[in-house]
């Protein structure tokens, strides 16, 4: 063994603490939890002037959006806020390694139930109900359900997502363009 490791391992400075590696330790919460005194979120009062948040979802599992209009979904009952994509202050964007998710459709839907827009309501019940109120309209595009072509040649994979792993096994990314 090489001298520095033996002296980093035989240090005085290192913790006088026992290991937790390889002892089973009781979840933090553990007690609580089988003795039915942990607190979970819907035992909390809310606060007042609490709002709830529902969101518009697309029709359409593939579609360019024409038009929507959230008039009567702006004027329900309850409803403080709609907000839509050009209402994202940042980045409209979820996705945490490719940066192809939007957080609510701006112009493209591309699967059913897609996030178009959010209402802020008063009540939940008041939210989803105005959500339902939009008039979208829709061009419809075609299905992106790669044929076996284009699986036998990975044409519908993104450069960047494969890896030698997908370059032995069949690549299940998404279709390019």
């Amino acid at each position: 063994m090489d001298t520095q490791v033996k002296d980093a391992v035989a240090s005085p400075t290192r913790s006088a603490a026992p290991s937790a590696a390889g002892r089973p330790l009781p979840h933090e919460s553990a007690v609580l939890h089988v003795s039915g005194t942990a607190t979970y979120t819907d035992d909390i009062p809310e606060l007042r002037g609490t709002v709830y948040c529902a969101l518009g979802l697309s029709g359409k599992a593939h579609a360019r959006v024409l038009s929507m209009d959230l008039e009567a979904v702006r004027q329900a009952a309850g409803v403080v806020a709609v907000l839509t994509a050009a209402d994202i202050p940042g980045e409209n964007n979820g996705g945490p390694v490719l940066h192809d998710d939007p957080l609510l459709a701006d112009g493209l839907v591309q699967y059913r139930g897609q996030p178009l827009f959010a209402v802020v309501a008063t009540s939940s019940d008041l939210a989803r109900r105005a959500a339902r109120l939009a008039r979208v309209e829709y061009d419809a595009l075609p299905a992106t359900r790669p044929s076996r072509q284009k699986r036998r040649e990975r044409a519908y994979c993104r450069p960047c997502a494969c890896s030698a792993v997908t370059q032995r096994l069949p690549c299940l990314g998404r279709r390019i363009g």
